[in-house]
Order: structure tokens, then C-alpha cells, then sequence
């Protein structure tokens, strides 16, 4: 449970501390003061709603502002991780289906006109299955082998299989800046991301 609250704190730019002396307990603490891009400019980027500003806490220096209109897709088995990397990337502009594994990504996109511009995954999901195979089932799915892919992952062994496959990888916590610039790379190199192919 503490490696989740401090990987969503670090994500949101929030520090967590402990305090503990045996006997007698421990005390946890989040500093909820501004992350230090919260006092920088607004950010050059597209809400996904014109009315809606971005929030300081999620955004990065460096943001992608090129996601505006892409659909990325999250695969992430812890629901507090993946909420806060959907609204993180929601907020930089893009168009996020999130979900637990892949068919719970690949099952609303079906009746959809969306083509993925980037596939994030955990290195590891429940019962099992690795970062890895989630991305070669997506990419089959789309008879595409170059889909840009992106793993994040606190297991070391899935950080090195990741690497040795040719995608990039971070370790968790990862965040805002290192986010931002790890989506903004995997898209370059495709010229661009796909958007919606549809009305």
C-alpha cells in the first residue's frame, strides 16, 4: 500500500514522509504544498475541453502539446496508478482508454473510429501476464508492429526485458517531466500520432 500513495504522490508532485519509533507507531505525512511547476506559466497545451485549464499539479515542463487528439492507451492493474496516468495524460490533451489489461482497453475502442497513437503498460499485471505481451496483443490487434509503446514498471526484471526488446521504460514512481518526455520521444518517432479516424 505505501509503494502505491508514494507512487501516486510522486506523480502528482507531493512528497511523502515517515515517521516511526518502535512501541510506540508511526506516523505517515503527504505535503500537499504546490509542486514546483505549479508556480511556472500556464502550459502551451490543448485541454481536452476548451473550458476546462489545465491542472498545475499534472502538468510538466515539456509537456507533450502534440497529444492533442491522440488516443493512448493505458494498461495499468492498480486503479490509483492508472487514474492518476489517465488524468495526467487527459490533461495534456489526449484521448485515454484506461483499463486493467487489454481486453478492457481493446473492448471500448472496438465499436469505436480510434487507431492507438501509443500503448503504456505496467511491466507486470495481475495473475501474471507481463508489459511485454500486452503490447505485442495490442499490436497484433492492429496488424502493427511499430505501435509506439512505453513500459513503467518498479520490477527491475521487467524494466530489463523491456529494454532488451527495444522499448523504452521507466521505473516507477514516475514523474510529471519524466512522463511527459518519455511520451513525447516514443511519438517522434513515428511522425507524429495517429488521431481519430472517424466523425
Amino acid at each position: 500500500g505505501l509503494a502505491i500513495v508514494r507512487g501516486c504522490a510522486t506523480l502528482l508532485g507531493h512528497a511523502v514522509s515517515l515517521r516511526s519509533a518502535p512501541g510506540r507507531g508511526s506516523r505517515f505525512t503527504i505535503d500537499l504544498q504546490p509542486p514546483p511547476w505549479a508556480e511556472l506559466p500556464a502550459a502551451p497545451l490543448v485541454p481536452r475541453q476548451a473550458a476546462a485549464a489545465p491542472d498545475p499539479y499534472l502538468w510538466a515542463p515539456g509537456a507533450p502539446a502534440a497529444l492533442a487528439g491522440a488516443v493512448i492507451l493505458v494498461i495499468e492493474d492498480d486503479p490509483a496508478v492508472r487514474a492518476a496516468t489517465a488524468e495526467a495524460l487527459a490533461q495534456w490533451g489526449a484521448e485515454v482508454v484506461a483499463g486493467a489489461d487489454v481486453d478492457a482497453v481493446l473492448a471500448p475502442l472496438a465499436a469505436r473510429p480510434l487507431r492507438p497513437a501509443l500503448i503504456i503498460t505496467d511491466g507486470r499485471l495481475a495473475q501474471g501476464a507481463g508489459g511485454l505481451a500486452a503490447v505485442q496483443s495490442v499490436r497484433e490487434e492492429y496488424n502493427d508492429d511499430e505501435l509506439p509503446a512505453l513500459v513503467i514498471s518498479a520490477d527491475a526484471a521487467a524494466l530489463e526485458a523491456a529494454r532488451a526488446a527495444g522499448l523504452p521504460a521507466l521505473r516507477k514512481p514516475v514523474t510529471p517531466a519524466a512522463l511527459a518526455a518519455a511520451v513525447r520521444e516514443a511519438l517522434a518517432a513515428r511522425d507524429g500520432p495517429p488521431r481519430r479516424s472517424g466523425p
